[in-house]
């Protein structure tokens, strides 16, 4: 938030969906059913609290677990708090949205300054002269 209130007016900040809504949406994905039955319901309110109720954590978290042995989800909520679950997160890493959302990321840091983004995404966004004055600052040319 630091950073971006240095170079961006306003901010918005998204709100996960509620308990009620954000555990039927992951037992949807992860159990078939708007409800966990007893024994799933309180790794499935792990799982909703630790999403802070963000529908992508949530469905892909449910899509995890889907089919997994109680036993299976009770380990994976504790690799999961760790991300130490590569699987996850390669899950996480292939998805679209994400690879979207970071590009929005950069481009809000200078919209019409591309030599002010912290990472370029296309050729097109690279200006050879600010290259060579970047060049010619690092290496003193």
């Amino acid at each position: 938030m630091h950073l971006l209130n240095q170079e961006v007016h306003e901010t918005y900040e998204v709100k996960g969906l509620r308990k009620s809504n954000a555990l039927e949406l992951f037992c949807w994905k992860a159990l078939k059913r708007p409800k966990p039955t007893e024994e799933f319901l309180d790794l499935s309110k792990k799982v909703v609290n630790y999403s802070v109720g963000l529908p992508l954590a949530l469905k892909v978290l449910g899509d995890y677990l889907k089919g997994r042995s109680i036993e299976v989800w009770g380990d994976a909520i504790e690799k999961i708090k760790n991300f130490s679950d590569s699987e996850i997160f390669d899950v996480l890493k292939m998805h679209d949205l994400l690879e979207e959302m970071g590009k929005q990321i950069v481009i809000q840091e200078s919209p019409d300054d591309t030599s002010k983004r912290s990472r370029l995404w296309c050729y097109e966004d690279i200006d050879s002269e600010q290259v060579n004055v970047i060049l010619s600052q690092l290496y003193g040319a």
